[in-house]
């Protein structure tokens, strides 16, 4: 469904002072890719993932299990620890389910 800021916000934005942000941004993870620092932006998005490390239930193929995010594989796959070692997940292909 199509959004904007203020949709979502209820706040009027600068949206030259936003794109100037977003482009900062952008160049920032480009150059530390470029110099060979892709850990450093692996690592700033693990620290971000919601309940990275916690135990959590999940649902995937029809089942549910518990589990712990491990991590992203270097094809952008969700590693979950579970019961019997790391299963990999693609998009959408797992949920967290919220009690």
């Amino acid at each position: 469904m199509p959004t904007s800021l203020f949709l979502e916000t209820g706040r009027r934005y600068d949206l030259d002072k936003q794109i100037r942000k977003l482009v900062k941004s952008l160049y920032k993870r480009y150059h530390q890719l470029r110099n060979g620092k892709g850990a450093e932006t692996d690592r700033d998005y693990l620290d971000l993932l919601y309940r990275y490390r916690q135990r959590s239930l999940f649902e995937a193929g029809g089942e549910q299990f518990e589990g712990m995010i491990h991590g992203i594989n270097a094809y952008g796959q969700l590693e979950v620890s579970v019961s019997g070692g790391i299963r990999t997940f693609n998009f959408r292909e797992i949920q967290l389910i919220l009690n």
